[in-house]
């Protein structure tokens, strides 16, 4: 596999980071600053930030913009709400920072600067802000240095020394060797709801780094069981078909999503990945690649830990998900990683259609005031689907009624997020990858 050339500044940034923690624990009137953000109103990158005196949180490039987002605007996309409406609302979302920094408290290592913990800052005492394949499963997706081959290009996985790039007793090992102290859990899924009982569980010490990237999976786990999914017994085996929409980052470590296979023993989660980058990724992969297998990936846990299965396969067709057109059995559930389903019209017959074909559909989100858009988009959308309906669909009918009764929708922050807010950008908001989980529709 060849790889372009291409400079880019990930190693003087992770450097960057590294040198501002310890300057902060040799300096204490030292305070850090972001490099960069972006203006609320016009988009601008700026490395200044005027911060809203009202919540505290959104960012303007200076006073004339705060001013133009304050009040109604209109723009090409018809007239946006101003900022005024918003302001009380955001501020409280503002003040959820506590219980995000509670989280991280789990872990003495990560780095807090103010009243919050960043990603960014810890993972860069760890050697672990970077991108390209020495980074391995951490490499930065965002990097100008994604222009690289994908990494389902590749004809084999990287083993697990290659893509945690973590000491031994740090990684959350699948391929167990008792001899090499890669041992299993002692016992079937029994923890509590907290990173730090799920490291007990795992036997994992509280220095690792790998909760980072676990809550990937973690964080699918959480969305089943919020929709009723339970693991199988030895007496009656699962089978759970899985439908995955809209993956990008997680394509570059998918065989970290194998610990699913723990989390539900006696059963055998079966994933269909949908997006427009798994199309484009398949459509240019070598024919011995990864994106051309039957499965993408596949890992089965040891019969002692339940003998739990989970396949991967890439949907090469369909760039975008459409429940109507589909080719195949319908799934038993529809999940996504921050899905935006307020923000791309694609989403509205997803939602239309898993409520009336009765699917199971949850979803991830970076910020609690993301969901109150989506509440409102699914509230617009669901006087059309049951009108769509014809007098004979009574139970279809019937669901669309009941979900009219409860505009506001299960929404549950994540105890197994990432445990750390991701840096900010255009607000100050707690923003964290996968924060918040939000129900579109649990089976009836």
């Amino acid at each position: 596999m060849s790889y372009v050339s291409v400079v880019c500044g990930c190693e003087e940034h992770s450097q960057s980071l590294r040198d501002a923690v310890e300057r902060t624990k040799s300096d204490e009137s030292y305070q850090f600053k972001f490099e960069s953000f972006t203006c609320f109103h016009c988009r601008q990158n700026i490395s200044r930030a005027l911060i809203c005196g009202g919540c505290k949180a959104v960012i303007y490039c200076g006073p004339e913009c705060s001013r133009a987002s304050w009040q109604l605007r209109a723009g090409p996309d018809g007239v946006k709400k101003g900022h005024k409406k918003d302001c009380a609302r955001i501020k409280e979302s503002r003040l959820r920072v506590a219980r995000f920094t509670t989280l991280s408290d789990q872990f003495p290592w990560i780095v807090k600067m103010g009243d919050a913990s960043y990603t960014s800052l810890s993972l860069a005492t760890k050697g672990l802000v970077g991108c390209g394949p020495s980074f391995g499963w951490w490499a930065d997706h965002n990097c100008i240095k994604s222009h690289m081959p994908s990494y389902l290009h590749r004809k084999t996985h990287y083993t697990e020394e290659q893509g945690w790039k973590l000491p031994d007793a740090e990684i959350p090992w699948l391929s167990f060797d008792e001899t090499k102290g890669r041992n299993p859990p002692e016992s079937l899924p029994a923890f509590e709801d907290s990173w730090k009982s799920y490291y007990e569980w795992r036997r994992l010490p509280m220095s690792s780094p790998a909760a980072f990237l676990l809550h990937w999976p973690l964080s699918l786990y959480r969305m089943l069981c919020e929709l009723g999914f339970t693991p199988g017994t030895v007496e009656r085996r699962k089978t759970i078909n899985i439908h995955l929409i809209g993956p990008e980052r997680e394509l570059g470590f998918l065989p970290i999503l194998g610990e699913l296979a723990l989390l539900f023993p006696h059963c055998d989660l079966c994933f269909t990945l949908f997006s427009e980058t798994v199309v484009e990724i398949f459509e240019n992969s070598p024919k011995d690649s990864l994106a051309r297998q039957q499965f993408a990936y596949s890992y089965e846990a040891p019969a002692t830990a339940g003998g739990g299965k989970i396949t991967i396969a890439l949907d090469k067709l369909d760039a975008i998900y459409d429940l109507q057109n589909y080719h195949d059995e319908l799934p038993d559930a529809i999940l996504a990683f921050h899905a935006g389903l307020a923000n791309y019209e694609t989403w509205y017959h997803v939602i239309v259609d898993a409520i009336r074909l009765n699917i199971p559909f949850a979803v991830t989100d970076y910020v609690d005031t993301s969901l109150d858009e989506c509440d409102n988009t699914v509230n617009d959308l669901l006087p059309q689907g049951l009108s769509d309906l014809r007098p004979s669909q009574r139970k279809e009918i019937a669901r669309f009624k009941k979900a009219m009764e409860s505009p506001r929708r299960k929404r549950v922050l994540n105890s197994f997020m990432s445990p750390a807010l991701s840096d900010p950008v255009s607000s100050y908001l707690p923003y964290a990858l996968n924060a918040w989980i939000y129900i579109v529709h649990v089976k009836d």
